[in-house]
């Protein structure tokens, strides 16, 4: 058995933890949506299968919903790099990412919730409709329509995930 099926399969008892199956490969944007829509918390948590979250990320992010305006808070992202390629990559995290989000936050123009992690309000997101499964920049879609139905993004950089990055420029492209 595969490694990442054991892991799974210790979960899949849990009740509080939804599993979604995209044998149909309809994208990102409505696997997200379907989680979405069977989550029963007031927050939801989207992030990509290759990211590795610290134990106190919860802790620390949820602390930003302080009021009933911030529909999404976004953490620090930091690359898992190894060659020329990746390096740059982490260097376009850092600047374009981490230093932009905390800047952009501030001035209430957020344009991205990223892939890696992101909480999200569960009512924000059920009021906007979830993500537009016809949007390939799902990110960049979502945190417009926060902005645009009035809720605010904000930034927790004092926690941060890694994630993985393409190692060639094929798979980049």
């Amino acid at each position: 058995m595969h490694l990442a099926s054991k892991i799974i399969n210790k979960f899949i008892a849990h009740k509080d933890i939804v599993f979604i199956d995209n044998k149909l490969n309809k994208g990102k944007s409505h696997c997200l949506n379907q989680g979405i829509s069977v989550a029963k918390g007031d927050f939801v948590i989207c992030m990509d299968a290759d990211t590795i979250v610290p134990r106190d990320i919860l802790t620390k992010s949820l602390s930003y919903f302080t009021s009933e305006n911030i529909g999404a808070v976004v953490v620090g992202i930091d690359v898992n790099a190894k060659n020329l390629l990746q390096k740059a990559t982490k260097i376009e995290y850092a600047i374009g990412i981490s230093l932009s989000l905390n800047i952009l936050s501030r001035l209430n123009s957020t344009h991205v919730t990223p892939g890696p992690f992101t909480v999200f309000r569960k009512t924000v997101l059920d009021k906007i409709g979830g993500f537009s499964t016809t949007n390939i920049t799902e990110d960049m879609e979502i945190a417009y329509k926060i902005h645009k139905n009035g809720y605010k993004i904000k930034s927790c950089l004092e926690v941060e995930v890694i994630t993985e990055v393409p190692s060639n420029f094929k798979d980049l492209y």
